[in-house]
């Protein structure tokens, strides 16, 4: 007997479920299409939820290559996080090509306006060596806004790159000859 109550409360379950998911996607289709109504007129704010949504697949198929198109619109009129999103997307060839001098125009714009997320991601992008050379004193500036902040991952990241540049300089023992 309790058997056939555990199979019938999972059963309610199944369907409970099933009807909170199509509830949630009723509620992602709606959104969308206020979203799509409202980009339309111009609005930074409104297209820079519209690319979310297109990028995330939030009431819509997800395509980043129709996100950045609203995102880039949002970023013209300067949205900061729609600039770091679509510097994003240019860093990681998503959505478009990969083009680091688009990453970093949109990177270095988010960056420069306050947006933690996006000095730490330029911060990173000097550490890493992704340019022609290391620029560990463009990273230790960025990662430190970020830090200064209180954006987690900069602090370990910060410390990191320190360690790293003073192993490299290695300072000769002065008892050697």
């Amino acid at each position: 007997m309790v058997g056939r109550a555990v199979k019938t409360t999972l059963l309610l379950l199944t369907f409970a479920q099933a009807g909170f998911a199509f509830e949630g996607d009723y509620v992602w289709d709606a959104r969308f299409q206020a979203a799509l109504t409202k980009a339309a007129v111009g609005e930074a704010k409104d297209q820079y939820e519209l690319g979310e949504m297109y990028l995330n697949g939030r009431g819509t198929p997800r395509d980043p290559s129709e996100a950045l198109v609203w995102l880039l619109k949002a970023a013209k009129q300067g949205h900061i996080k729609a600039a770091y999103s679509a510097g994003h997307l240019y860093l990681l060839g998503q959505g478009t090509e990969r083009s680091l001098p688009d990453a970093l125009n949109w990177l270095q714009r988010a960056a420069e306006a306050g947006y933690a997320p996006a000095q730490y991601e330029l911060g990173q992008f000097y550490a890493t060596g992704d340019t022609d050379s290391r620029k560990n004193s463009l990273a230790l500036i960025w990662l430190g806004k970020a830090k200064k902040s209180g954006y987690g991952p900069a602090a370990a990241a910060f410390a990191d790159l320190i360690r790293r540049m003073v192993k490299a300089q290695k300072i000769p023992d002065e008892s050697s000859p």
